[in-house]
């Protein structure tokens, strides 16, 4: 149980941060933000729940974060 809060609050954590950078870093709204990143989360989860195609190792980052299947990623250089 530890270990799915832990994925889930760094989830949402990750979430919030981005909200605040995507913001131009505004102080004193630590909470907005993370209540949105919660609530975006929640949503993300109901949406997973319906979906017979998702496993529940996919979901440790909201849908709007994780890249989408279509999109290529950039390979690591290796140095």
């Amino acid at each position: 149980m530890t270990t799915i809060r832990t994925e889930r609050e760094e989830a949402i954590r990750c979430v919030a941060y981005r909200l605040w950078e995507e913001e131009g870093r505004p102080e004193g709204r630590q909470l907005d933000h993370y209540f949105t990143a919660l609530a975006l989360w929640e949503k993300d989860q109901e949406r997973l729940e319906d979906s017979p195609h998702v496993t529940q190792a996919t979901n440790s980052e909201p849908a709007h974060v994780r890249p989408s299947p279509g999109r290529k990623q950039r390979p690591r250089s290796h140095k």
